[in-house]
């Protein structure tokens, strides 16, 4: 998303917070009128055919040292790193907090020395790049439903036959089916990680980001420590829960 985004500014729509709900939702998007549009752009000014959307994850942000989190503007003041773009550093402000661009690859020194407080990335990632060691805290915002593409040079594409180009389209339905399947059952076991106690309160404030309702949540729920591992400030949709961090 990124790498396309730098050479066709309208592609960066995707980065915007809040706009695709689930995989389900991105796969839909992706694979009607809307997608059609966006493979045909890209396809002319770039010579990239795309194959299929994977989803990559629903970002949340992860932070550093704890804090309570409950509206945007309990994030002022935190250096949180984003990808590069101006889209994606907007992507950070409207989330409250203040984005510093720094490159993927030095996002857990970065944690580690206190360059950057936090970062946004998909629960798996946090386990794959090992940043539950550098963070002590997830609030699960939810604010972006990432992908990734699948894609082949069109002079290669049209080069192949349709007998090919056919097979070549259902091999990559078949891995982004696998991949969107093992990608949300990662994603559902890091939420269990928490035991979720409903809280009697039973009313969360609406959040408004850039002054329009990013989500409510009727329900609050709190969890309670597992072992004796720091606390962690999370969210489901918009609300307010607290889990334990540890690898997930």
């Amino acid at each position: 998303m990124q790498d396309i985004a730098r050479q066709m500014p309208e592609y960066s729509i995707f980065t915007a917070g809040y706009l695709i709900r689930d995989p389900e939702h991105l796969a839909k998007v992706y694979g009607g009128p809307i997608g059609e549009e966006v493979n045909r752009r890209i396809a002319e000014a770039l010579g990239i055919q795309l194959l299929q959307a994977v989803y990559l994850g629903t970002r949340q942000v992860s932070l550093a040292q704890p804090r309570t989190v409950r509206t945007p503007a309990d994030l002022a003041g935190v250096k949180l790193r984003m990808p590069g773009s101006k889209e994606w550093l907007f992507l950070g402000q409207a989330l409250g907090a203040n984005p510093t661009p720094l490159a993927f690859t030095e996002v857990y020194l970065g944690l580690k020395t206190g360059t950057i407080d936090g970062q946004d990335n998909p629960l798996p990632t946090l386990k794959s790049a090992k940043f539950y060691e550098v963070t002590r805290q997830i609030v699960l915002t939810g604010h972006l439903v990432d992908a990734l593409q699948l894609a082949i040079s069109s002079k290669t594409w049209h080069a192949l036959s349709a007998a090919h180009r056919a097979q070549m389209k259902r091999a990559a339905a078949k891995a982004a089916s696998f991949n969107d399947e093992n990608r949300v059952r990662e994603e559902n076991h890091g939420a269990r990680r928490g035991r979720v106690q409903e809280d009697r309160a039973g009313s969360v404030p609406e959040v408004r980001v850039r002054g329009e309702v990013a989500a409510r949540t009727p329900r609050a729920h709190q969890c309670g420590q597992i072992g004796d591992g720091p606390r962690l400030s999370r969210k489901r949709g918009l609300s307010p829960v607290f889990w334990d961090v540890g690898p997930i």
